[in-house]
């Protein structure tokens, strides 16, 4: 995926994932952010509005000027295949509820019929290795992807001769309300559908839930 904008699929060394607020903002709680280092296979395909062509014509009514504004983006299109499923991961990204019994996880139920699986969408971050002129980077490494905004649901499961591959299909949009991410280490406040950006670092190796710090 070279320039970003067009359709590509990359694979994350790392994903954090949080849950948002009705506004889009990453409220401060604890078990809202979680951490895992399975691999993830993300398919991206940004999806435009068409313009339609204008034509314009002079007072002797024959056309002068004609053009087509340029497509707007409208939002990206988006498929999360996973390596090593657990329930929380499933319950963060496709929706749901997390079944425990005497304190420990135990499965996982998928959201009622009829009920939206992700109200109010969740905010994905990614860490995939730079490849630069071949090689990977010998300074800043990594891409730090982020999709501030994405709304998800669980597919039919794909199979593979080990068993279980879950895949999560929907689409990412805008979020003015994001800012700097839910651990406050997004180095640009993002309103756009997708960004990224080189890092010397990977998010904490410690998997698994953890809380939103207070927003600055």
């Amino acid at each position: 995926m070279a320039s970003g904008d067009g359709a590509g699929s990359v694979q994350a060394l790392r994903m954090r994932i949080a849950r948002l607020a009705a506004d889009g903002s990453t409220p401060a709680a604890a078990s809202s952010m979680y951490v895992t280092d399975t691999l993830v296979k993300i398919d991206l395909k940004p999806e435009y509005v068409t313009a339609d062509e204008v034509e314009e014509k002079n007072g002797s009514g024959n056309i002068c000027l004609a053009y087509r504004p340029q497509d707007v983006l409208k939002d990206v299109a988006l498929t999360l295949t996973v390596c090593s499923m657990d329930e929380e991961l499933a319950e963060l990204l496709g929706g749901g509820t997390v079944l425990t019994a005497a304190g420990n996880t135990v499965g996982h139920a998928l959201p009622a019929i009829g009920q939206p699986a992700m109200p109010n969408g969740i905010s994905i971050e990614f860490w995939t290795l730079a490849i630069l002129n071949g090689a990977p980077a010998t300074t800043n490494p990594y891409r730090w992807w982020a999709l501030p905004r994405c709304f998800l649901k669980r597919s039919d499961a794909s199979y593979d001769s080990k068993g279980h591959l879950p895949v999560f299909e929907g689409f990412a949009n805008e979020n003015s309300n994001w800012g700097n991410g839910p651990n406050n280490d997004w180095l640009l406040a993002s309103n756009r559908v997708l960004q990224r950006q080189r890092t010397a670092v990977l998010p904490a190796s410690a998997i698994g839930y953890q809380s939103v710090p207070v927003q600055v």
